[in-house]
């Protein structure tokens, strides 16, 4: 049971860094545009 707790927890460790790379990259991406287009 344990063994499962864990790994649940880093799953869920794991999908919160890869949302935040996701934003981060968004609106990198979204100032980039701008930047272009100014």
């Amino acid at each position: 049971m344990l063994q499962i707790n864990r790994w649940l927890m880093m799953n869920i460790e794991l999908k919160i860094a890869l949302v935040t790379v996701t934003i981060t990259l968004f609106t990198l991406a979204s100032y980039g545009l701008v930047a272009l287009h100014a």
